[in-house]
Parts: C-alpha cells; structure tokens; sequence
C-alpha cells in the first residue's frame, strides 16, 4: 500500500521522538521537530485573529489595493471590504487547505495542498465566497471574478502542466507584519510544507506580487519562471510566478555518528541539527 502523504498525519511530538529510536524516525518527522517548535497549524477558533493579521500584512500590497481600491471606494470602505475578502479566503483554506501562524500572529501562511482547491462550489458555499459577488462593486466584480480568477487559475496550469497542477502545494498567502520581518518568520511558514512536499516529491507554486520578494523565495529554493499582469487599472499590476521542485532527501545514514550511544538523546538531537544545516548548505549551493 502506499505511504500516506505527510500532510495526511500530524509530525511527532519532541517526547515522542526521544523515547523513539534513530533509526525509527522518518526524515519528515525529524524535520517537523524543528520547524513545527514555533508553527501552529490554524482551526476555525482562530478565525478571528487570522484574518486581522493576514489583513495587516497585506494592508499596503498592490494586487490588494488592485481589487478594493476600485469603485469610488473610500479608504475606510476599502480596508472593510479587504477584511471580508481576506475572511472568506481564510475560512476556505481552515476547511480545505492549511493555514498556519508563527509567534502571537506575527505571520501567516495560507497553502492548498495537493488535489485541493477554494473554487469548488461546496467550498464556495460553506465559506461563503459566494457572498464577494454582492460585496464587489461593478468594477471590482470584473477585476476579481472576469481577470484574477481565471489569470491565476489559467497561468498555475500552464506553468506547472495538468498532471502537476492537480499534484503539488500551492502557497496562496505568505505574510508578515510588519514589526516581525527579519526574523526568519518567512523562512519557518515556508519551509514548515516543502519540508512536506521533499518527502512526497511534489512541487510547489507561489505567485509573489512584489519584486523584492523573488530573492527571499529564492533562498526558499524556488524558482523564476514568469511575470503576469493584472490590466484593468492604470498602471498595469505585475504577479511573478515562481516554482520549486522537490529537492531530494538526504538519507538518514549520512547523520549518524557511531561514536554516540545509538539510544542516546544527544544522537538524535545532533542529527536534526546536522540534518538542518546539510539542507541549508544544499540550498545555498543551487542559488
């Protein structure tokens, strides 16, 4: 039979995995104890604070000021309207997708993992999508529902080809606030699924709405591959599109040191450290 994907079950506690032995843990496992020490997948609980930071993080990007902003909206009525937006698209992601945080909501990271999608109309309906159709003025309907959807929709499956389009993670929203950039926030959302995404050799696929982050998500191991337009305003808005392909696993071998007790905690707490610091290594090298 084949091996569930790793999103399927939750990574193993820190206790779990010193009462484990070396040889026992999968590489998912011992990546996850890293990364999953300050990340915290989302429920419909947190709802409210989820979509009060996502709409702080993205309060000043162009794609979002593209669809809001529009109308003879004031101000006011646009950050009203980005707040609805955004808690249908979180709400759509708590029951379909994964949506996780760091620190006291200081980041957040909406991703739809393989053969999963927002635009279903079950999904539609439940999370109230539906409801943007009413919200949107003439303008906006035809920037949201006639040009971003089907953009999106329509570059995801050109770049990645049918079979992948249907078979890889989709990152829909990376952000952090403001006060909390340069912590390496960024880095733990992203790295919390392509450390999934390695193990069960799936790509994944962002769009990123600002120049400045290609860099960023280059030392994320993805890669450049086209820029889109949003045509509808004045000045056209750019999205870059940008790919990672699963980079290989390091076997498990090559982290043990004999010289340490095979059941000794100190093995396995110096092969997620050795672990971590061969896939930066690895990283760096490809960029």
């Amino acid at each position: 039979m084949r091996a569930l994907p790793t999103y399927l079950y939750p990574p193993l506690s820190t206790y779990a995995i010193f009462q484990t032995s070396p040889k026992n843990l999968t590489q998912p496992h011992l990546l996850h104890l890293i990364l999953t020490m300050s990340i915290r997948k989302l429920t419909v609980e947190d709802f409210e604070p989820a979509v009060k930071c996502i709409t702080a993080c993205f309060e000043s990007d162009e794609v979002d000021r593209y669809l809001s902003h529009c109308d003879g909206r004031t101000e006011a009525e646009a950050r009203k309207l980005d707040e609805e937006i955004f808690g249908y698209i979180i709400y759509a992601h708590l029951m379909n997708g994964l949506v996780i945080t760091i620190g006291d909501f200081e980041g957040i990271a909406c991703w739809m993992p393989p053969g999963k999608n927002m635009d279903d109309w079950w999904t539609i309906l439940r999370s109230g999508m539906w409801r943007l159709n009413f919200k949107f003025g003439a303008e906006g309907r035809a920037r949201y529902f006639n040009e971003f959807l089907p953009l999106l929709n329509e570059t995801k499956a050109r770049i990645l080809g049918p079979e992948r389009d249907q078979n890889s993670w989709y990152l829909v929203y990376l952000g952090t606030l403001p006060t909390a950039r340069g912590k390496g926030y960024s880095r733990k959302l992203v790295e919390y699924v392509t450390a999934m995404a390695d193990a069960d050799f799936l790509y994944c696929y962002l769009e990123s709405s600002a120049f400045e982050n290609r860099a960023i998500y280059e030392r994320f191991g993805f890669t450049y591959k086209d820029t889109i337009h949003l045509k509808r305003s004045e000045e056209p808005i750019p999205l870059e599109i940008m790919v990672r392909e699963p980079n290989p696993i390091i076997p498990e071998r090559a982290l043990r040191k004999p010289a340490i007790k095979a059941d000794s905690p100190k093995l396995q707490v110096q092969h997620v450290e050795d672990m971590v610091e061969q896939r930066s290594m690895a990283t760096a090298a490809k960029i």
